[in-house]
């Protein structure tokens, strides 16, 4: 998000702040700030593509070094103010490497929160963006069994913050704590690799419920966003369907015509405004203490350049005093489109390589947006050996889909896609 657009919300955050600390005539606000942080290095067997932490990030290990810290290392810190018992606000900052190759601190929350009832709080400002059972975490790796939330799944929820405003209702019944939250704002996110491209949700919103049964915990959840897109190559490809379709439909002939109409089509069923895509997710957890298992499950579903796709992991893990060895297989399986594109019969030579061209152009964008098909399976041991200290080492074999990259990014002319890929990461999650 640009500064520009940050500096009403945290004008918004600090008036708030201000008001409720005269408002608490005198008495102290209670203050508390804690950190958290991660050194890793991930070592690929790829020298043709990047294994990145999240598909923001430009480069990583393999092509551009076999091993590299950039893809899981972070740091982060969090500022909490507690003014009355029913109004708190907070403030998150985390440093890791960013769309642009550098590793400038963002800020992740800046919110204020006021709990109406006993039983029903809302938030407004910068909130976590919901949409995975480890969403409050995921930045954590101390929290996290994994040295990193399996891509498969956390990979299709790159934009990780949201402005605006959610709420939470809390329903005990017994030993049962039932949570039902909803949320509503906008989000922005910078592209890599591109000049001033950036991802925007306008807007999104989403509702979860969270069950919880002592080691038990149930999770449903649905998001629906709209997404515009600028300042990417689909640009030119979409600016060549309009001018083929203004062209062609000039001409007082009718296949001619028609080609044009169908070009005319193309750049509307793909224009990079108001992208819709919905995803409905399921997760559950059972951690009685000595042991966990755990999986979430999803289905998205896009419309335009973005695809559709099943995802999903299951992963367990026994708790030998401070040893934990765990597995985790995962996968996920995006749709694969193609389009007829432009009739070409009936058409003069130069339009007609004109409509080849422009057909070229939508099926490999199309192939593009749904080549991210694979599946892993990871090894792991976590040891404990310090108090808010731990050290993890993870091996992944990841197996791409046919004529799919994965999550591999700063691919080479001559990667090939499919095949496998083997990681080697380790890493030191520490909270203070």
């Amino acid at each position: 998000m640009t500064n520009t657009r940050l500096r009403p919300l945290m004008a918004a955050l600090s008036l708030a702040l201000s008001g409720a600390a005269q408002a608490a005539e005198g008495d102290a606000a209670i203050w508390s700030f804690g950190g958290f942080g991660t050194l890793a290095a991930v070592h690929s067997s790829e020298r043709e593509a990047d294994f990145v932490g999240s598909n923001m990030q430009p480069n990583g290990a393999g092509r551009t070094q076999a091993t590299s810290f950039s893809p899981d290392s972070r740091l982060g810190g969090q500022l909490t103010a507690r003014f009355t018992p029913g109004l708190s606000a907070v403030l998150q900052v985390v440093t890791q490497h960013q769309y642009d190759n550098s590793w400038t601190p963002q800020i992740e929350w800046a919110n204020v929160q006021y709990q109406l009832t006993p039983a029903l709080r809302v938030r407004l400002g910068r909130i976590v963006m919901p949409n995975n059972l480890l969403s409050q975490t995921r930045y954590v790796g101390y929290a996290n069994p994994w040295v990193r939330p399996p891509q498969e799944v956390y990979g299709e929820s790159t934009i990780t913050s949201n402005d605006g405003i959610d709420s939470a209702y809390v329903m005990r019944f017994g030993d049962a704590i039932n949570t039902v939250s909803g949320f509503y704002g906008t989000s922005t996110a910078k592209l890599p690799n591109s000049s001033g491209g950036r991802a925007k949700a306008n807007p999104s919103w989403g509702i979860n419920n969270t069950l919880e049964m002592g080691a038990t915990t149930l999770r449903v959840g649905f998001v629906s966003t709209k997404i515009d897109l600028v300042g990417t190559q689909v640009d030119s490809l979409i600016a060549g369907l309009n001018g083929f379709g203004a062209a062609a439909s000039a001409i007082p002939v009718s296949s001619i015509k028609t080609a044009g109409a169908q070009s005319y089509a193309l750049a509307q069923k793909y224009a990079l405004e108001g992208i819709s895509r919905q995803t409905l997710s399921f997760a559950a957890s059972y951690d009685p203490g000595n042991w966990f298992v755990m999986g979430e499950f999803g289905h998205f579903v896009g419309k335009g350049i973005f695809g559709s796709a099943n995802y999903g992991y299951a992963s367990a893990g026994y708790r030998y005093g401070t040893w934990t060895p765990y597995v985790t297989l995962a996968q996920n399986k995006t749709v694969a489109r193609t389009e007829t594109g432009i009739t070409t019969t009936g058409l003069p030579a130069q339009l007609a390589a004109g409509a080849r061209a422009l057909n070229a152009g939508v099926n490999t964008t199309l192939a593009s947006a749904s080549a991210e098909s694979q599946k892993s399976i990871s090894l792991g041991l976590r040891w404990d050996f310090m108090k808010n200290a731990a050290v993890k080492l993870q091996y992944d074999h990841m197996r791409l889909g046919q004529n799919a990259s994965g999550q591999l990014a700063n691919k080479s002319s001559s990667y090939q896609p499919g095949g496998t890929v083997n990681l080697v990461s380790v890493a030191v999650d520490f909270v203070f």
